[in-house]
């Protein structure tokens, strides 16, 4: 059994060392890397041994220990690993970047709900496997659960990201009946980079210009960032935002071309969820109001909500948590009529 992974913008580098008791254990890590293990019994001490810095080391250790328990209280689910969702004789097959993860409950008889989620990273970091904690709690909610590996930047700009999220997209329609997914109840989400992923692919042309059927249902953005790329640009420039160039490019048509509130058109039949921390970054309240004032204003189906107190990290690090609040709101939103 593994346990939740937590983010590593969570775990300063001074508390990321520290013994265990032997209790039978699990191994836990921070951004792929095995730091440390927790027992599986529930009973346990969780012993922690002097390092550097202890101050802060106990909440860390609280909210792995509670997400365990979460995590245990709830139904029985399989999951499959590291499926390629391209061919591997495909010219451009990445063996580590184009492959998924299924996660999905014991009983397959009736088809489920699916809900592919897309990671974010600053479209140059980060993989699926630090969030597998959104696989497995959602699987043990009932939803056959998807999560998505895709190059990253400088190798690729964001349109062959993009390219990637709808092949892997494109893989489910196509298989996930065999997990117990109903191909035709597929839903998109993603936080930050992973938002604009999942929004760009949702509403733009890249099932299109890859011949391939776009089988989005739903869409569910997480504090998304990259919706008005051409907004960020003129409104920022700072090592950060020209570190974007790499995905982006410094040609501000492009900047246009990546972001999807340009996309936005009438006739829009996919409707989408949005939910933004209250203490995000100001780019992304702005962009994700916007967003939806435009999605509005040209009849799609959308509802907007401001989660009180989060910020940018925090909007999915309280997903390790099954009953966290935004995991109802989701649940309400993918099974609304």
């Amino acid at each position: 059994m593994d346990c939740p992974v937590l983010p590593l913008a969570h775990v300063p580098a001074a508390q990321q060392s520290y013994r265990h008791t032997h209790v039978g254990r699990i191994s836990c890590e921070v951004e792929g890397r095995n730091v440390h293990s927790l027992p599986t019994n529930h009973q346990c001490l969780l012993s922690v041994v002097q390092t550097k810095n202890q101050l802060m080391r106990l909440p860390y250790l609280l909210l792995l220990f509670f997400a365990l328990l979460s995590v245990n209280s709830e139904g029985q689910i399989k999951k499959k690993k590291d499926i390629p969702y391209i061919l591997l004789s495909h010219k451009s097959f990445d063996t580590q970047r184009h492959r998924l993860d299924v996660y999905y409950p014991a009983d397959t008889s009736a088809k489920k709900d699916v809900l592919v989620f897309i990671h974010g990273g600053s479209w140059q970091g980060r993989k699926k496997d630090s969030f597998r904690y959104i696989g497995r709690i959602m699987a043990k909610k009932g939803f056959v659960t998807v999560l998505v590996n895709y190059r990253l930047a400088p190798k690729v700009k964001y349109d062959l990201i993009a390219e990637d999220c709808a092949r892997a997209v494109s893989w489910v329609y196509k298989n996930i009946s065999s997990y117990g997914g109903n191909q035709d109840k597929i839903t998109v989400s993603g936080h930050s980079a992973g938002g604009h992923l999942a929004a760009y692919i949702s509403i733009g042309n890249t099932f299109q210009k890859l011949n391939l059927k776009n089988p989005v249902y739903k869409t569910i953005l997480i504090d998304a960032a990259g919706l008005d790329m051409y907004s960020y640009f003129r409104e920022y420039n700072n090592k950060y935002s020209r570190s974007l160039f790499t995905v982006f490019t410094a040609n501000p048509d492009q900047w246009k071309a990546a972001s999807p509130i340009y996309v936005v058109q009438s006739g829009i039949k996919i409707p989408f969820l949005i939910l933004t921390g209250s203490k995000t970054f100001p780019a992304i309240l702005k962009s994700s109001s916007d967003f939806h004032a435009k999605m509005k204003e040209n009849g799609a189906v959308a509802d907007y909500q401001v989660i009180k107190g989060k910020k940018h990290v925090g909007m999915i690090s309280q997903l390790l948590f099954s009953g966290n609040k935004v995991y109802n709101i989701m649940i309400s939103f993918i099974k609304a009529d």
